[in-house]
């Protein structure tokens, strides 16, 4: 192999990058000597600061029951779920690797979900819910909030059941979701209630 600066080397595209196999150079300066490393490697010893927000707003999450299976070109979006009465799914980007940690997703409630409304929230193939993760809402008592309820190690499922006059879900209520390690999405899920509320918001694996 001739020699070549590493400035002539040719770019490696994101699509043909595999993070476990691909190495990056790496100083030792304690062993005065040259080593490499792996991106899934380097990812996992120092979690990478990222941008959060994407410039571009997520499309808007419409009241009917079309499934909706996020990508990675999701991140750093807030999408608008109108959904009130219908029963929707959506799907969070599948298979998360350790060069994703970092991606987030925001879902911003901008409708109450009632009687017949329900919202799924799918980790989706090869993901489960981080035990770091949090939901926050009404129990169904005028005024009292539940304790910060968290899901399983294995739970890979959320479902939010809507009420016709005190609904778990309403406007204002917000999910967001954070990718922290391979296979695992974080969620921060605080909801704002109609009424009193209700305890409608279970996780399970599926």
């Amino acid at each position: 192999m001739a020699t070549k600066k590493i400035t002539e080397l040719t770019a490696q595209t994101t699509g043909n990058l595999v993070s476990a196999n691909d190495v990056l150079a790496i100083v030792d300066i304690a062993n005065n000597s040259t080593k490499k490393i792996t991106v899934d490697k380097l990812t996992t010893e120092r979690q990478l600061k990222v941008t959060t927000i994407n410039n571009a707003a997520g499309a808007v999450l419409a009241d009917d029951t079309a499934a909706i299976t996020l990508t990675s070109a999701a991140h750093g979006k807030i999408f608008s779920c109108v959904l009130d009465g219908a029963a929707k799914t959506v799907n969070l980007p599948a298979s998360m690797t350790a060069a994703d940690v970092g991606t987030q997703v925001t879902i911003m409630q901008d409708a109450n979900l009632v009687g017949s409304g329900v919202l799924t929230i799918n980790a989706n193939t090869g993901n489960t819910f981080s035990v770091n993760s949090f939901y926050s809402g009404m129990s169904g008592g005028a005024g009292l909030r539940i304790a910060a309820t968290r899901p399983a190690d294995a739970n890979n499922r959320i479902v939010i059941t809507g009420a016709a006059t005190n609904s778990a879900w309403g406007i204002g209520s917000m999910a967001v979701f954070t990718c922290v390690a391979a296979g695992e999405w974080h969620f921060a899920i605080r909801a704002e209630a109609i009424g009193n509320g209700s305890d409608a918001v279970a996780f399970s694996t599926v």
